[in-house]
């Protein structure tokens, strides 16, 4: 199949009509060697995607027939994310670029995350050689290109965009994107309790227990018992006897947003996280005054 290597007025777009939004991003050309994806154009990736936990997808990235909570979904997703960073950074690098922008480079991984390359684009009329164009640098071509593709076109639209003016979506926040989750959850076990596969229905149950510390609706006392049980063995629970050092290593590096995974407690008394105690990695420090013998517990969630 022959692909265009250009695209035709009719569908090109006077990129220079339009104002450049960061215009020192866009001028600013970065080593190769150097770049990496920005965390901007990371959280609006994800920000287009949906916490999923009935169809045990998680953010599109994890195979769980268990109820995963967002914190486990975005760990499997952030993995795929790092990949996808050096394969399109591999890829430039093989077409034989030294230097690139933030916003060109952040545009060719969105792009690599929902198409699995940055070498062809397929138009309304003609597929397009997208490869040709990079390896011209003809940045105008590129965002056309990309901008005429029939196929995830809203995503496309927004990799044009970025990529030729540098405007860069507003992320939603995990935040949100965690609440809305949840939310899915309670709808669907509202409306299609009844006709839900029994595979999803467990996946929203034991999810929604994890992230609220609550049951959904008619969920039997037998599988709430069930449900209960199986959180509990996922809890990391460690205890520390103080005897004059403050610093203490835990078994994993524990997630405190978006919402706080780890728990501290001073001889039965919560601790507060940067007042009474700060975490980096896996290194717990507590800065409350103590005594010799005091018992610090922790336990980290999933």
């Amino acid at each position: 199949m022959t692909l265009a290597t250009t695209v035709k007025q009719i569908f090109s777009t006077q990129w220079k009509d339009f104002t450049i939004v960061n215009q020192e991003i866009y001028d600013t050309q970065i080593d190769v060697t150097e770049i990496s994806s920005s965390d901007t154009v990371r959280d609006v990736v994800l920000g287009l995607l949906k916490y999923n936990v009935a169809d045990g997808v998680g953010y599109g990235s994890s195979n769980s027939d268990v109820g995963q909570t967002e914190q486990q979904a975005y760990d499997d997703w952030i993995i795929k994310w790092v990949k996808n960073t050096k394969q399109t950074l591999q890829t430039i690098k093989n077409y034989g670029l030294l230097r690139i922008t933030q916003n060109q480079f952040d545009a060719l991984c969105m792009y690599n995350w929902f198409f699995g390359n940055i070498s062809t684009v397929r138009g309304p009329q003609e597929s397009y050689d997208l490869k040709h164009a990079i390896v011209a640098r003809d940045w105008d071509t590129v965002a056309n290109m990309i901008k005429n593709s029939v196929v995830k076109r809203i995503y496309c639209r927004k990799i044009a965009t970025l990529l030729r003016l540098a405007q860069y979506e507003k992320p939603v926040s995990r935040i949100n994107l965690r609440t809305q989750g949840i939310n899915q959850m309670r709808a669907l076990n509202q409306i299609e309790l009844a006709t839900m596969d029994s595979k999803k229905l467990k996946r929203i149950r034991f999810a929604y227990y994890a992230e609220t510390r609550n049951f959904l609706a008619f969920t039997p006392e037998s599988i709430k018992r069930d449900i209960s049980n199986r959180y509990n063995e996922t809890l990391i629970e460690q205890t520390f006897v103080y005897s004059g050092e403050n610093v203490f290593e835990i078994q994993k590096n524990p997630s405190m947003y978006p919402v706080e995974k780890l728990q501290v407690l001073l001889n039965g008394d919560v601790l507060q996280n940067y007042f009474d105690f700060k975490i980096e990695g896996r290194t717990l420090t507590v800065l409350k005054d103590m005594n010799n013998n005091d018992i610090i517990s922790t336990t980290i969630r999933i």
